[in-house]
This record gives C-alpha cells, structure tokens and sequence, in this order.
C-alpha cells in the first residue's frame, strides 16, 4: 500500500492520496508518505492540515530538503514529477537547495540546476 501514496500523488490525486497515506499504520509511515500527504495538503489550500502533516514529518524525520532527497536517491525519470514535488517543498516551505555541509556524507553530490552556484 505504502508506494500507491507516491503514485496518487504525482498522479496529482491529492485527496486519494491523503486517504491511502492514513491507511498506513503510523509506526511503518515512512518519511515519503509523510511528505506526500503534507504536500497533498498544501496543493488542496487545505492549509492548517497542511501544516500539521508538516509538523509531524518534521518531528519524525526532521526539515526536509530536495536536494538531500535527490542525493539519496529520490530520482525522477520525468521532469514533471521533480517539478511537482519541487513546489510541495515550496508550498510546505522545506528548502530545495541543501548547503555544502549538509553535502559532504555523499561521495559525488548531484546538484540541483537551481542549486548550482555560478
């Protein structure tokens, strides 16, 4: 059940999103789901739970970043689906860039474009 969150998400299916994300027993929610379901939230303007979803990814997993997702693993094969998740980070308020500290436990960093300083 767990990835059918992520999948109803990028399918912009924000309300079926949330009903899955809470079908999920809370001690096997994994950051993924808690992030999806705030941003399924946000994109709705249903703003308060939107903020509390956010709170409770936050006390679970602490502040999330893009990049740092991305440098994990989290990779797209379309553009679309980084864009979309790129403006939940936005609308959550979560950073997309990660600093240069936060960087250094991966042995080749990929870069966000956006992130790149020139």
């Amino acid at each position: 059940m767990i990835p059918l969150v992520g999948a109803y998400f990028f399918d912009r299916k924000f309300e079926r999103a949330i009903e899955v994300a809470d079908q999920v027993p809370e001690e096997i929610r994994m950051k993924f789901d808690r992030c999806w379901r705030a941003a399924s939230y946000a994109f709705l303007g249903r703003n308060a739970e939107a903020q509390r979803a956010k709170a409770d990814l936050v006390s679970k997993n602490g502040e999330q970043v893009m990049e740092l997702w991305r440098n994990e693993g989290q990779v797209f094969a379309r553009t679309i689906e980084e864009d979309l998740l790129r403006e939940g980070f936005r609308k959550l308020g979560f950073r997309i860039c990660a600093t240069e500290e936060e960087l250094k436990k991966f042995a080749n960093p990929k870069r966000l474009p956006e992130c790149v300083k020139t």
